[in-house]
C-alpha cells in the first residue's frame, strides 16, 4: 500500500496526517494557527510538526499534498490568493518540498475535498456533485461528468463569494455583501458578538443553540437560509446530483439544514431538480487533509 504526508492548512486549525492509498488517516496531529498571518511563519510551523509526524508513524513516504485554502495554481505550486489570511504569490510547494525532502503538490482545500468525497467518499458512484465547505471561508467545487471542473482560469467554485445582502459586510475579496460574510464560521462569531458583546466560537455558539439559547438558533437558521438561497443557484445552474457540505460549521448541519432545504426549495427551479440530495459529508472534518494526501499520489 501507498503512504504521503497530507497536510491541510485550514483558517485558525492546522491538520497534518499521513494517507493511505485507500484514504485512512494513519496517524495525525492539529496545530492551532489561528494567530498565524505570516506565511513564513506558517512554513515553519508545517515543517516543524510535519517531521515529527513523519518520525513518529516511521512509514515509507516520498511524496507530500496540500491543501490551500484560497486561490491557488497547482501546476506552479503558488499560493496565489487567499481573502481570509491576505497570503498572496507565495511559492509555498518549492518551500516545502525543499525543507521537508518531499516531493510537494498543492491544491484548493474545496478541491482536495471533492477529491476525496470522490475518490473514497459518498460519491464514488456520483458523475456531477457540489462540494461546498462552510468554515471560517466558504467555498465550492464540481465533479462534472467525473471530472473536476476547474474554469478556464483554474479557479471555479468560489460560491463563497456570491453577493447575498446588498451593500452589505466588506470582504476580503474586495466585494461587499458576500455568502462568506454571511454564513460562515467567521460571519456566526461576528454576528453574535455584534449582538451580545461577547467573543465565542461558533461551535460554542452552536452549542448554546442546542441548549435552547434563541439568539444563537436563529443565528444557524439564518446562516441555513443564505446557504440554502446560494446552493439553489448552484443546482438551478448545473442540474447536478447531489450537493454534499464539508467544513466546521457543517458539522453542525442539524441546526441549519431545516432552513436550509426549506430556502432551496423556495428557490430552485424544483420540477428541473426534484432528485437532488443534499446532505454532509461522510469523511466529516478530515475530508481537505484526505484528498491532499490523495492527490500527492495522483
Amino acid at each position: 500500500m501507498e503512504f504521503s504526508l497530507g497536510i491541510d492548512i485550514g483558517g485558525s486549525k492546522l491538520r497534518i496526517g499521513t494517507i493511505s492509498s485507500r484514504g485512512d488517516v494513519i496517524c495525525s496531529n492539529i496545530v492551532d494557527i489561528s494567530k498565524v498571518k505570516k506565511a513564513e511563519k506558517l512554513v515553519e510551523i508545517i515543517v516543524d510538526n510535519s517531521n515529527k509526524l513523519l518520525l513518529h508513524c516511521q512509514l515509507n513516504i516520498s511524496t507530500c499534498g496540500i491543501a490551500i485554502p484560497g486561490l491557488t495554481d497547482a501546476n506552479s505550486g503558488e499560493w496565489v490568493f487567499s481573502p481570509f489570511s491576505g497570503i498572496k504569490n507565495f511559492p509555498i510547494a518549492s518551500i516545502i518540498e525543499k525543507r521537508l525532502k518531499l516531493k510537494t503538490y498543492i491544491e484548493n482545500d474545496v478541491n482536495a475535498s471533492a477529491i476525496a468525497e470522490k475518490q473514497v467518499g459518498s460519491c464514488q458512484d456520483i458523475s456531477n456533485f457540489f462540494w461546498m465547505t462552510v468554515s471560517n471561508g466558504i467555498g465550492g467545487a464540481f465533479f462534472m461528468n467525473n471530472q473536476l471542473y476547474k474554469g478556464a482560469f483554474e479557479h471555479a467554485g468560489e460560491i463563497g463569494h456570491l453577493t447575498v445582502v446588498k451593500d452589505g459586510v466588506s470582504c476580503g475579496c474586495g466585494g461587499r455583501g458576500c455568502l462568506e460574510k454571511y454564513a460562515s464560521g467567521a460571519s456566526i462569531e461576528r454576528i453574535y458578538h455584534q449582538e451580545k458583546k461577547e467573543h465565542l466560537s461558533a461551535k460554542e455558539i452552536a452549542r448554546k443553540a442546542t441548549m435552547g439559547d434563541s439568539f444563537s438558533y436563529e443565528l444557524y437558521q439564518q446562516t441555513g437560509r443564505y446557504l440554502g438561497k446560494a446552493l439553489s443557484y448552484v443546482a438551478n445552474l448545473l442540474n447536478i446530483q447531489k450537493i454534499v457540505l464539508g467544513g466546521g460549521v457543517s458539522m453542525d448541519f442539524d441546526l441549519f439544514n431545516e432552513s436550509l432545504l426549506q430556502q432551496f426549495e423556495e428557490d430552485v427551479f424544483m420540477e428541473a431538480n426534484k432528485s437532488i440530495v443534499i446532505e454532509k459529508t461522510i469523511l466529516l472534518n478530515q475530508a481537505a487533509l484526505i484528498g491532499a494526501g490523495l492527490i500527492a499520489m495522483k
